[in-house]
């Protein structure tokens, strides 16, 4: 958790790490680093530790009942706002704060990264995982979303293709809920951070490419702050 200079309560995010964390054990520099540049802005920003369940292989993310809890643990904090909380997610973790906006009413604003939103769809990679350990689709639950979306997706995006969050983006629109789409072009998966430490190269041994595109991911950071100034510090 990472606290701003200032005593008095403070808005509170969530910050959501990418699907790297459950299979390294830990986040990555970059989500405790965009952590602390959130503190810097007047936030109180946590990035969780969410672990696989039942080793390596046979996890499975809890996130529908594990999140909201987590989101009470940071609004109960006494440096926190508890009316104001919103979550930053990356890669699965955009599904996860998807999954977080339509189960925790107090959730403001979210905000996804490159995420995951259609979980039945075929055209992922990993669907016949999905069916197995994941339950509920960010596009079927649109309807109960609380707060403002905001979606940051490349559009050469071959993990996760663009169409993920061009679906997610109409089922909240769909549902008379305030969302922005905005897309990058020539920016792939992970632009803001490019490959894994595990990666000798920014392609995958599957094939998928995790390429840092600055210009996106400065872009992108900024528009995030300001989705944040407006839908969470404001009144």
């Amino acid at each position: 958790m990472y606290l701003p200079t200032a005593s008095a309560p403070v808005p509170g995010v969530l910050v959501i790490p990418t699907y790297y964390m459950i299979i390294n054990g830990s986040a990555e520099d970059f989500d405790r680093n965009y952590a602390i540049a959130l503190a810097k802005q007047g936030y109180a920003a946590l990035v969780p530790t969410l672990n696989q369940y039942g080793g390596r292989g046979t996890y499975e993310l809890r996130h529908a009942v594990d999140l909201p809890l987590i989101s009470k643990w940071l609004r109960d904090r006494p440096e926190v706002m508890d009316d104001r909380i919103a979550a930053v997610g990356f890669s699965i973790g955009g599904n996860m704060a998807a999954v977080l906006a339509a189960n925790d009413p107090t959730t403001r604003a979210s905000i996804g990264y490159y995420g995951v939103y259609d979980l039945e769809s075929r055209e992922l990679p990993f669907s016949r995982l999905v069916e197995r350990f994941w339950s509920g689709s960010p596009v079927r639950t649109a309807p109960k979303v609380s707060g403002a979306v905001l979606l940051l997706h490349g559009e050469s995006d071959n993990e996760i293709p663009l169409p993920q969050a061009t679906a997610y983006r109409d089922s909240l629109t769909a549902a008379g809920k305030t969302v922005e789409l905005v897309s990058y072009p020539r920016a792939y998966h992970r632009f803001d951070r490019g490959k894994t430490s595990l990666m000798q190269n920014d392609t995958t041994q599957q094939g998928q490419i995790y390429r840092l595109d600055a210009k996106a991911r400065d872009d992108a950071w900024q528009r995030s702050v300001a989705w944040l100034e407006k839908y969470l510090k404001a009144d």
